[in-house]
């Protein structure tokens, strides 16, 4: 299993050398073409073909066009793949994407525009991990929840129809996801991130909206997995959380106040914004919540044994 971060946000992934393959690609056209190659091996044969057109266009570009549009480099293209092409539970990911892009609305375009604005086309992007090998009943099952929990995202966000994209709006859209390879034994982690921009404003606004599928169950994590029934572990988790936030430095007064601590704090709570890992429970906040722009959507990772008092004995945590 491989995986490279592309920093969405700044997090910490901490990788156990027994999940990642020791096998490293140098960030060169030739260890492109390794890295393709190998990958190909563990697709089917529609995603290995889709795979190796991507690489040719990536060639193709970098040869004749490189001074216009500044395509990715080597390392770049390395780890985009290896962020949406994994092994998981016996299980090879690839990523559906889904894009359409149309221009601004004309009244919109205007107003952008007299403000000395770039009136740049509002772009749609979707991109969903799917499993594409072995295709048996357990995989269509997670297949079907992934595909259910992301629309229900996207649709929350107001994206439109992916059959009838309209042009009818100033908002760009764009799901993204990397895949957690310290996942906690028993648990498929993926974090899926939202990002959205409102057309003239300065600076997009993302957000995490994680995927923790429990194998046993067949379906996502509960709170119920983890966490003994009557053990306050809201407040645990919560007061736990600010306390590693604000050791490393991410509150800011300027941004909350008081009284929105308890909309933070349901957050905090919510398995939507967790990740299941081996080290501990990672927990996030939105942009602008607790912090300005440049630290994105803060995180920190709980350890379990910081919470080892509500955890429930035989659930997805062995803790001792």
């Amino acid at each position: 299993m491989r995986f490279v971060t592309t920093g969405v946000t700044a997090i910490l992934f901490l990788l156990p050398m027994s999940l990642v393959s020791a096998k490293t690609y140098p960030p060169t056209i030739a260890g492109l073409r390794d890295l393709v190659a190998d990958d190909e091996a563990i697709l089917p044969p529609l995603d290995a073909a889709r795979l190796r057109r991507d690489e040719a266009d990536w060639e193709r570009r970098t040869g004749i066009y490189s001074k216009t549009l500044y395509p990715p480099t080597a390392q770049q293209m390395i780890q985009n793949i290896q962020s949406h092409i994994f092994e998981a539970d016996g299980y090879v990911f690839d990523d559906k994407a889904w894009s359409a892009s149309f221009p601004l609305p004309p009244d919109v375009a205007q107003q952008i525009a007299g403000e000395g604005g770039a009136t740049t086309p509002v772009e749609l992007d979707e991109n969903v991990p799917l499993i594409v090998a072995p295709l048996d009943s357990k995989a269509a099952s997670l297949n079907v929840a992934l595909e259910s929990y992301t629309s229900f995202i996207w649709e929350m966000a107001g994206g439109p129809s992916q059959t009838t994209p309209t042009g009818d709006d100033d908002l760009d859209l764009k799901l993204d996801y990397q895949f957690n390879p310290d996942s906690l034994p028993g648990v498929i982690s993926i974090d899926m991130y939202l990002i959205t921009y409102q057309h003239g404003l300065m600076h997009p606004i993302g957000g995490p909206e994680n995927f923790n599928w429990n194998i046993a169950a067949g379906r996502q994590a509960t709170p119920e997995d983890i966490f003994a029934a009557g053990s306050d572990w809201q407040d645990g988790v919560a007061q736990t959380a600010w306390a590693a936030f604000k050791q490393g430095g991410y509150v800011d007064s300027g941004y909350w106040k008081t009284q929105d601590m308890s909309g933070v704090n349901k957050k905090l709570t919510d398995p939507h914004y967790w990740a299941l890992l081996r080290d501990g429970l990672r927990v996030e906040t939105d942009s602008y919540e607790i912090c300005g722009y440049p630290c994105g959507s803060p995180s920190v990772v709980i350890p379990w044994s910081a919470l080892s008092r509500y955890l429930k004995p035989d659930g997805l945590v062995h803790h001792s």
